[in-house]
C-alpha cells in the first residue's frame, strides 16, 4: 500500500514538473497567441487608417491563425515521427527527420501565410522574395521553441517512466523474495530440514557440513537479491541446486533433478535473481510428489536463441490454483528489464516455462 502510494506521490511531483501533453499542447497554442497578440499590437500604429475595433478583431483573428498553423502541424509532424521511430537507436534519425520537416514548414508557411494574411487581412501589395526572410527567421525560431518543449516532454517523460519501472522492478523483487523466504521459513520446511540436519549430525556428519552450509547460502541468497536487478545466470543455478538440496530432504525418492547443459555454459547469461529458483519452487508447489509418483523436472539452455526452459512432467494437485501469481510476477519481472518472450506451455504430461535470457 504504501509503495503504490508513493508511486502516486512521484507521478504528482513529475505532473508539476513538466505538464502532460495535453496540457502542453493548450499551454504553447495559448502562448504563442499571446506572443502574436502582443506582436500585432505594436504594428496596430502603423494601420491607423482603420477603425481601432476592426484593427484589434484583425489582430485576434491573425494571432489564432498563427497560434494553430504554426504549432498544431508541427506538433503533428513530431508525434507522427516518434512514433514511426519509438526506438532509442534512432534518435539520431528521428532528430534529423524532425529537424528537416520543420525547416521546410518554417520556409512554407513563411512565404503562404505571409502573402496570404497580408492581402487578404490587411490589404497590402505583394512584397518581394526579400521581405519574406524575417518572417521565415521568425517562424525557425518559433518552430524551434516548440521542438525542444516536446523533446524536454519527452525526455522527462522517459525519466520518469525509468523510475516508475525500477521502483516496480524493486517492489517486485522484494515481494518474490518475501514470498521465497516466507516458503523456507514455513514451520513444516524448518521442522524437517532441522530434523534432517540433526538425523545427518548423527550418521553422516561431513555432509551435515554441506547441509548447513547450502541452508546458510540459500538464506543468505535470499536476503540479498532484491539489491540486484539482473544477475548471472550461474549465480541463479547454484543457488537453486542448493535449494534442491534442502528440498530433496523432504523427497529423497520422489523428486529427479534433470540438468541437461553444463555449469560454465551459463557464466554469459544474466537473468532476474529469483527467477529459476521460483519455477522449480513452483513446480514442487502445484505436483504431487511420491515415490510411487515421483515428480520429474528437466532444465534445458537453448544458447543460440538464448533461451532455458524448466519443465515437469504435470500431476497437479487437486486444491492447486491452475494459474497463480508467482508466473504473472515473474513474467512481469522479465518485461522490466526488457527482456521478452517469457513463454508458458502446458498439454495433459507437461507443464514447462521458457524463459529469456540476457
Amino acid at each position: 500500500m504504501n509503495e503504490c502510494f508513493g508511486n502516486r506521490i512521484i507521478m504528482a511531483d513529475t505532473a508539476i514538473m513538466f505538464p502532460n501533453e495535453r496540457r502542453l499542447r493548450i499551454i504553447g497554442l495559448v502562448s504563442f497567441f499571446a506572443l502574436f497578440y502582443v506582436f500585432y499590437q505594436s504594428l496596430i500604429l502603423f494601420y491607423a487608417h482603420e477603425p481601432m475595433g476592426v484593427l484589434i478583431v484583425k489582430t485576434l483573428l491573425v494571432s489564432a491563425l498563427f497560434a494553430i498553423t504554426m504549432w498544431e502541424p508541427t506538433r503533428w509532424m513530431i508525434l507522427k515521427v516518434r512514433a514511426s521511430m519509438p526506438r532509442q537507436e534512432n534518435t539520431v534519425k528521428r532528430k534529423i527527420l524532425v529537424a528537416v520537416l520543420v525547416l521546410s514548414y518554417a520556409v512554407l508557411i513563411g512565404f503562404l501565410r505571409t502573402m496570404l494574411e497580408d492581402r487578404f487581412i490587411w490589404s497590402l501589395p505583394w512584397k518581394e522574395p526579400s521581405f519574406f526572410l524575417p518572417m521565415i527567421g521568425s517562424n525557425v525560431l518559433f518552430l524551434l521553441v516548440e521542438v525542444t518543449l516536446y523533446e524536454s516532454y519527452f525526455f522527462v517523460q522517459k525519466w520518469h517512466n525509468s523510475e516508475m519501472e525500477a521502483k516496480e522492478l524493486k517492489k517486485l523483487n522484494v515481494q518474490m523474495q518475501y514470498d521465497s523466504l516466507k516458503m523456507q521459513i514455513q514451520p513444516h520446511f524448518l521442522f524437517n530440514t532441522l530434523n534432517a540436519l540433526v538425523g545427518l549430525i548423527e550418521v553422516d556428519p561431513k555432509r551435515a557440513v554441506t547441509f548447513t552450509k547450502e541452508l546458510a547460502y540459500v538464506y543468505r541468497y535470499l536476503l540479498a537479491a532484491h539489491n540486484s536487478k539482473l544477475i548471472s545466470l550461474e549465480q541463479e543455478f547454484l543457488f537453486t541446486q542448493a535449494y534442491i538440496y534442502l528440498i530433496k530432504t523432504r523427497y529423497p525418492d520422489g523428486l529427479n533433478i534433470d540438468i541437461q547443459f553444463e555449469q560454465d555454459q551459463l557464466s554469459p547469461y544474466l537473468v532476474p535473481p529469483l527467477s529459476l529458483q521460483m519455477l522449480v519452487e513452483n513446480a514442487i508447489k502445484h505436483n504431487i510428489i511420491t515415490r510411487a509418483r515421483p515428480l520429474r523436472i528437466t532444465m534445458s539452455l537453448d544458447e543460440e536463441r538464448r533461451m532455458m526452459t524448466v519443465s515437469n512432467n504435470l500431476q497437479r494437485k487437486e486444491e492447486s490454483a491452475k494459474n497463480g501469481t508467482g508466473l504473472s510476477m515473474l513474467k512481469k519481472k522479465f518485461e522490466l528489464n526488457n527482456m521478452q518472450g517469457l513463454r508458458v506451455y502446458e498439454d495433459a504430461a507437461t507443464f514447462a516455462v521458457t524463459i529469456p535470457l540476457k
